[in-house]
């Protein structure tokens, strides 16, 4: 396939195909890349905790390196919550100390400090309070009651994972500024939780600036201060970031979707089908009382009544522009 710099070969073996890009010339971003997958993890209590507590960047390079195992095949001992769940009851035991035990203040940071960013991202109705060290478990302490993180939903749990990872990250130079590469944020969270969610991540670490790839309407414009990029095709068929001015005009998650994401109608493909039919009907009508009537009756019989003012302009654009 020709391309204005060079050829692109195709191999007739896709299963072998393989790539490269080089940028020239390339800077470092210090920062750390958050993928669009989620662990699948599986209960496993803590057997043992090390005998001295690990930096914050040793626990984050372990952490990370077991998620990459996990989602290229590898196998391992120890699950990524098992690892977490090993790194929290040691910041407990290290962090806090006792009158044996001397208090760690790398422990400290990383312990105390994940409850304070948990407390800034789990919804309100959560009740959260604080994370308790029951060995083997970790739990979790809201209004409502205890329960340990291994019975966290879905959702919450790919919250409690985002963070613990850019809490590591942060917690290990306290004074830098990074940068986190996020790749569709919205998986697995409930829609109310996607709204929430970027504005609790930057109250959570204001020191930290956000690069992400999303689909969701609510991800998107959900900080006004973002740089909003579209990618869309041109007219020669090619990929162009677009930017997109949210700063001086909210939009709805609604209107984010047609605008932005390209999607022609959020209501469902029967629903559209059915709307064009009742206004092709009605295209051969004059627009009288009765027949506005009539108009409004069919769509509420066909639970299409909230669609009665997008009919009506539909309607009167025809009557404006008849050549249409």
């Amino acid at each position: 396939m020709a391309g204005p710099d060079g050829d692109l070969l195709v191999p007739k073996n896709l299963y072998s195909l393989q790539y490269n890009i080089n940028v020239s010339p390339q800077g470092n971003v210090p920062g750390v890349y958050l993928s669009s997958h989620r662990t699948l993890n599986y209960y496993q209590p803590v057997t043992s905790i090390p005998a001295e507590f690990a930096r914050a960047e040793q626990i984050f390079s372990e952490y990370t390196n077991e998620l990459r195992s996990a989602v290229f095949g590898g196998r391992s001992e120890k699950s990524s919550m098992m690892r977490m769940k090993e790194s929290l009851l040691a910041a407990a035991i290290y962090g806090e100390g006792n009158s044996s035990v001397r208090a760690s203040s790398d422990a400290q940071t990383v312990w105390r400090g994940f409850q304070e960013v948990l407390s800034k991202l789990f919804p309100p109705e959560i009740g959260f309070q604080r994370l308790v060290a029951d060995p083997p478990e970790i739990l979790i302490e809201t209004t409502a009651g205890e329960f340990s993180i291994d019975s966290l939903s879905g959702g919450l749990s790919a919250i409690f994972e985002l963070a613990w990872q850019i809490h590591l990250r942060a917690a290990s130079d306290t004074r830098s500024h990074f940068t986190v590469c996020f790749d569709e944020p919205e998986n697995h969270l409930h829609p109310s939780l996607q709204r929430t969610l970027m504005p609790a991540l930057l109250r959570a670490f204001p020191n930290v600036s956000f690069i992400v790839a999303t689909h969701s309407p609510f991800i998107t414009g959900s900080a006004k201060d973002a740089a909003v990029y579209a990618l869309q095709f041109n007219g020669e068929g090619k990929v162009v970031s677009l930017e997109l001015d949210f700063e001086n005009k909210a939009k709805s998650a609604e209107k984010v979707l047609t605008d932005v994401l390209g999607v022609t109608s959020t209501s469902p493909i029967w629903a559209e089908e059915k709307f064009n039919s009742i206004i092709e009907k009605y295209l051969e009508f004059d627009m009288t009382r009765s027949n506005l009537l009539s108009l409004r009756s069919e769509l509420e019989d066909n639970g299409l009544g909230e669609e009665l003012p997008m009919a009506v302009e539909a309607l009167l654009g025809s009557t404006q522009n008849p050549g249409v």
